[in-house]
């Protein structure tokens, strides 16, 4: 049966990954410079085929694209929750916070549909990730990292005369589409590894504190400072360069899209949160870890 031959083909997959770390850790580095060196390749084509189309006809093909794909994807995992009661609450009640959420972003934080596609790339990152600590929370803090360098690249690289702030909404996204990824894996039965420590005693839970602290540090010396007006001699990035930064709504120059820009502070504090809400899924503590591993 299907709820039988996906789990096991990928809990074959993911085992040998995980006792082939190498293998793991080339594609990993491999799909992340796909990320970052294929950002404007991508950014490019995109912009010839919106040309073609007119940028309404553009945004609604992406946009049915986009809302089949979901359908389809989570008409899949409904099919595997009404099959397998193991944990069934708790699969539903994530699975639906995370499309609510998802829906939320598009409709307060997307600049033009096309970015949806953040979500697709973090979503395979996070299943290459996942094999490393093979909980399924793990993978959305060992991103983390990922996706600061991914916009810092855009916005200072890539872009400095067109990205005007440091694209947190995009962060957002990236762990949305990793964490509905993530619930999938649960929902369709691949095993994840029991744990006998909590969250920040754990790898994954210590390289959060780490990036926190890290974060912590560089706006309290200045380093990085949310607005221009707080930038020092010494200053590295300025987050965000809008001409009103205090404002809830702003008007993106070429759309016309009326969108939220998620404020510095503000922004690391709801991905934070994010990343602390995913290490729910699946995770078990002490003797109720080993008895589901021995079912």
């Amino acid at each position: 049966m299907i709820t039988d031959g996906i789990p096991r083909f990928l809990n074959t997959l993911f085992n040998w990954l995980e006792h082939h770390r190498w293998v793991n850790a080339v594609l990993v580095l491999a799909y992340v410079a796909f990320i970052l060196f294929g950002h404007d390749t991508f950014v490019h084509f995109s912009i010839v085929v919106m040309n073609a189309l007119s940028l309404p006809v553009y945004n609604m093909v992406v946009g049915a694209i986009t809302v089949s794909v979901v359908l389809t994807f989570v008409g899949f995992l409904f099919f595997f929750l009404r099959k397998k009661s193991s944990d069934r609450p708790m699969k539903a009640l994530y699975l639906g916070v995370i499309l609510l959420m998802l829906v939320l972003h598009h409709f307060v934080l997307f600049e033009m549909n096309i970015e949806v596609i953040h979500a697709g790339l973090y979503a395979g990152l996070a299943m290459l990730l996942f094999p490393f600590g093979r909980r399924f929370g793990a993978p959305l803090v060992y991103a983390l990292p990922i996706m600061f360098l991914d916009e810092w690249y855009q916005y200072r690289i890539l872009y400095p005369d067109y990205v005007e702030y440091l694209e947190l909404n995009d962060i957002v996204i990236d762990l949305l589409g990793s964490a509905l990824m993530l619930c999938g894996l649960w929902v369709i039965g691949v095993r994840d590894r029991p744990v006998h420590r909590y969250f920040f005693l754990r790898k994954e839970g210590m390289l959060f504190m780490a990036m926190a602290a890290v974060a912590v540090m560089l706006l309290v010396t200045g380093l990085v400072v949310p607005f221009p007006d707080d930038a020092t001699e010494r200053t590295l990035l300025v987050m965000s360069r809008l001409p009103d930064p205090q404002g809830f709504w702003s008007v993106h120059a070429f759309t016309g899209r009326t969108y939220h820009v998620l404020q510095p502070i503000k922004g690391l504090v709801v991905i934070a949160v994010l990343v602390l809400l995913g290490q729910g899924m699946g995770t078990r503590i002490g003797q109720e870890a080993d008895q589901v591993a021995h079912k």
